[in-house]
């Protein structure tokens, strides 16, 4: 007669992560090998202000909603009372198993290129359960954060994840009197969506100035043999994909509405550009005259006209 055998071979750091690695390996068995679903990345929006970021997140009608996946092999979301938000109204053919979404974790990254093992971890909110298995922290589920005291002008990263309740295997064991008792082995943690799926870069903008003569130039001077992108602290984009039509200098600290002209020492008007935003008081230019040209080495002059009056200023390009 022949005998159907599994095998896994779970290895840990410790004894306690051996522990867990082998709930894992029980739990895929329980599931015939089917992995757990993954509940999808929540949609990230970001408004940046005055050395601060403000981050929302969560279901925006399109798509799919994290808390509303369905996992139908979950051992956990059985575990939960049949009129619980988990295993109410579940879709069709689903006779086992309930919504899994545990909550969302929110990080952030200060490198330049925000490489995936860069990211720390700002906060998490996880859903509270009032009845059957208590996961996390109980928290509640937020969908806002404020990120300030950030740097002026510095590259952050920001990803927002959903993560899932960890999934449970049953099994049996022969307790002190020789009875076979049944027991609930409970996964430390469930699966966690990509860093990269919602990955997003923010640049804190400067300030708008209200004040006449606070424009300035950077970098000033402007050469072209330094390299000015994100992975070196500048703005001219990932050092692997940089080219020459990415070079640009900011003009900084702008009133709110503005023009700027850029003259030549000779009198003539190399560039006009318009600004008008109310939160960001900056503009970039790309080093091209009006006709497309690049221009020469040399010092240039610029004006800054608005309500508060003209402020001149000089800077220098170096070829």
């Amino acid at each position: 007669m022949p005998v159907k055998v599994s095998a896994a071979i779970v290895c840990g750091n410790d004894l306690y992560n051996l522990r867990d690695n082998a709930k894992k390996a029980l739990t895929l068995y329980a599931r015939n090998y089917t992995p757990e679903v993954l509940p999808p990345s929540p949609k990230l929006r970001i408004e940046t202000g005055f050395r601060r970021a403000t981050l929302r997140w969560g279901y925006d009608g399109t798509g799919v909603n994290p808390m509303d996946v369905w996992d139908g092999m979950s051992r956990t979301a059985e575990l939960y009372p049949p009129n619980h938000w988990r295993r109410k109204n579940p879709p069709i053919g689903c006779a086992h198993g309930g919504r899994i979404f545990a909550g969302y974790r929110l990080y952030r990254s200060e490198d330049p290129a925000g490489e995936p093992n860069s990211f720390t971890l700002l906060g998490q909110w996880d859903v509270k359960d009032s009845i059957g298995p208590v996961m996390g922290y109980q928290t509640g589920i937020g969908t806002t954060f404020v990120d300030s005291n950030l740097v002026t002008n510095k590259t952050y990263w920001y990803s927002v994840t959903s993560f899932s309740i960890p999934d449970a295997y049953v099994t049996e064991y022969i307790d002190s009197t020789g009875a076979v008792q049944p027991e609930t082995l409970i996964a430390k943690e469930g699966r966690e969506s990509s860093l990269l799926a919602v990955r997003k870069r923010v640049n804190i903008p400067f300030s708008v100035s209200h004040e006449l003569g606070k424009v300035l130039v950077v970098p000033n001077p402007y050469r072209v043999d330094e390299n000015y992108t994100f992975e070196n602290g500048g703005w001219e984009g990932r050092e692997r994909s940089w080219n020459e039509m990415k070079r640009f200098i900011k003009f900084i600290h702008l009133p709110e509405k503005c023009t700027i002209r850029i003259y030549s020492l000779a009198g003539d008007v190399v560039a006009t550009l318009y600004h008008e935003d109310p939160s960001r008081g900056e503009i970039a230019w790309d080093l091209l005259s009006d006709s497309g040209r690049a221009i020469a080495s040399g010092l240039y002059v610029f004006t800054v006209e608005s309500d508060l009056g003209k402020q001149i200023g000089k800077f220098v390009v170096i070829r």
